[in-house]
C-alpha cells in the first residue's frame, strides 16, 4: 500500500476510559494531541489525573490522517486507526 499524497499529518487522540462495574457507567478522557508532521519524532507528553475511586483502566490510541490541518473524511487509503494500548486495575 502506497500513502496517499493528500496526507500531511496525523491527529492522535489518546482515550482514557475508567469504567465502573458496579454502577454499569464509564468515565470517558480524552486527550487530542497537535496534529504530527509525517517526518516528526519529537515524543510528546501529557498527563492524566484518574477520577475519584476507580479501581480499572482501559487506554486506547487513535490516529487520524490530515491535509493541511483537517481530518481526512475519506480516503483511497486507510484514514484512521486505533488501537488497545494499555488496561489495567488497581492493586
Amino acid at each position: 500500500m502506497t500513502r496517499s499524497k493528500d496526507i500531511t499529518a496525523f491527529r492522535i487522540t489518546i482515550i482514557f476510559l475508567f469504567p465502573d462495574f458496579k454502577a454499569n457507567k464509564v468515565i470517558t478522557i480524552p486527550i487530542v494531541l497537535p496534529d504530527k508532521l509525517l517526518g516528526d519524532e519529537a515524543p510528546v507528553a501529557f498527563m492524566v489525573q484518574p477520577p475519584r475511586l476507580t479501581n480499572s483502566y482501559i487506554v486506547c490510541f487513535k490516529a487520524q490522517a490530515c491535509a493541511n490541518g483537517k481530518i481526512l473524511l475519506s480516503s483511497r487509503n486507510v484514514n484512521k486507526a486505533m488501537c488497545l494500548i494499555s488496561s489495567g486495575t488497581k492493586d
